[in-house]
């Protein structure tokens, strides 16, 4: 839908646009030597388990949500697992945009209620909410000069912008639509039950 040829054509375009959309923020980049998500083969996380592994223990960690997205989901699960593996602390888990923002009511502080109560976009929250108590860590809701970088950044990606505007995301350029606030939650597992 994005008009690539191939999924190798696509990775590559994906990486240009990450490299032009940090660039603009002045953010470095780490990319791992495989495709991911629909570009990838059959041992698609393998790279980022050994990444994973490589890290000092105490690294702040970020993982994406997985808000209707399967491979975003498959990312937080091989996080989730190999922090635990390492002893490590959970990561961060950040909402996915603009796939979370569409909730009703995300730019609110009833956020977390709103989302664990969305039938089509809370799955992923109340999933993760039953593993672990999540708090929020970050919540940013952009001015106009953080919306403007952020507007600029998010163009750098016009390979992905008809797709998204196609599947119903078309207001994420707006600048009331779904990126104008970011949230970020810390996970803490339950407690056990007492025996």
């Amino acid at each position: 839908m994005c008009g690539f040829t191939t999924p190798h054509e696509a990775h590559a375009a994906r990486l240009v646009e990450d490299a032009q959309a940090l660039g603009l923020l002045g953010v470095a980049q780490i990319a791992l030597p495989h495709p991911d998500g629909p570009y990838g083969g059959a041992d698609q996380l393998g790279y980022l388990d050994g990444w994973l592994c490589d890290l000092p223990a105490e690294t702040e960690v970020l993982a994406p949500m997985g808000t209707r997205q399967e491979h975003h989901a498959l990312v937080r699960e091989q996080v989730l697992l190999t922090r635990a593996t390492q002893g490590a602390p959970p990561p961060l888990i950040y909402a996915d945009l603009p796939y979370t923002g569409h909730t009703p009511g995300w730019h609110t502080d009833g956020a977390e209620q709103a989302l664990a109560a969305d039938p089509e976009r809370g799955e992923s929250y109340r999933g993760l909410a039953e593993r672990f108590r999540l708090t929020p860590r970050w919540e940013v809701r952009l001015d106009d000069a953080e919306w403007a970088s952020k507007r600029l950044a998010v163009q750098c990606y016009g390979s992905q912008l008809a797709l998204l505007s196609a599947l119903g995301h078309g207001l994420s350029l707006h600048r009331t639509g779904p990126l104008r606030t970011e949230r970020v939650w810390a996970l803490e597992p339950h407690a056990a039950p007492a025996v």
